[in-house]
């Protein structure tokens, strides 16, 4: 992730530099100062985790479901048919997740270009007797972002309990056909134990998945807001050429 991060970090400002003036100028220097440590940080992040998560729960979750299925399909059947649950609902929550992060990316571009406006047009604000309105309007704006940061973070990190929640509802089944196996005589104590444990790994992980869809959807917003900078600069190089 680190190397992904340098390489597209370096290719961002290599494209900046053979940019023309006008069009960096036309972009913003609040906008490009969060494309190239937000987006670019949020981009990388999103591929670190979906590679993480593929081995670190994807590889674990068949292992689990394997098991639970060995133990008894039926069951097993039974227990994980409220996960596809957690699934819906974070693919319901993905627009939600795109448009307050791509919100939050926009207040963060427009408080970076006031923080640089207020450095750079201190003394001038501060000579001009404005420096009081100009304080006013910062703090506007370093309320916007605050709120929109938050809303962003929310909508993100906020679900994980309901996709807990939604996929640890499997219990209900063992608890009703795995409790009749002990009674019947067809398990004991321990076999019910074993698959009880398994199925909560399993449903933990299953939460973590669902929670994956919500963190790539952010990491895609930022890659779309990088990505034609990214090719513009390589026309500019191609054309230079």
């Amino acid at each position: 992730a680190n190397h992904v991060n340098r390489r597209m970090r370096a290719a961002l400002y290599h494209a900046l530099v053979h940019q023309e003036l006008a069009r960096v100028r036309a972009e913003g220097t609040g906008a490009l100062m969060t494309k190239a440590v937000t987006d670019v940080d949020a981009t990388t992040e999103g591929i670190r985790k979906f590679t993480t998560e593929l081995f670190d729960t994807g590889v674990v979750m068949v292992a689990y479901l394997a098991m639970l299925a060995w133990y008894d399909v039926r069951l097993a059947a039974c227990s994980c048919v409220f996960l596809p649950l957690a699934y819906f609902w974070a693919a319901r929550l993905k627009k939600r997740v795109a448009r307050a992060s791509a919100a939050a990316r926009e207040s963060e571009g427009t408080l970076a270009a006031a923080t640089m406006d207020r450095i750079g047009h201190e003394a001038l604000y501060r000579t001009s007797g404005v420096e009081a309105g100009r304080n006013a309007l910062y703090e506007t704006q370093l309320a916007s972002y605050e709120a929109a940061s938050i809303r962003s973070g929310m909508l993100e990190n906020a679900m994980q309990p309901l996709y807990r929640i939604v996929s640890l509802l499997g219990v209900l089944p063992i608890f009703w056909l795995g409790g009749s196996y002990v009674m019947q005589g067809t398990w004991d104590i321990a076999a019910f134990t074993t698959f009880f444990s398994c199925f909560l790994k399993f449903a933990v992980k299953s939460s973590h998945a669902a929670k994956l869809f919500n963190a790539v959807q952010k990491a895609q917003v930022s890659w779309q807001r990088i990505r034609p900078l990214l090719e513009s600069g390589q026309e500019e190089t191609v054309r230079q050429v």
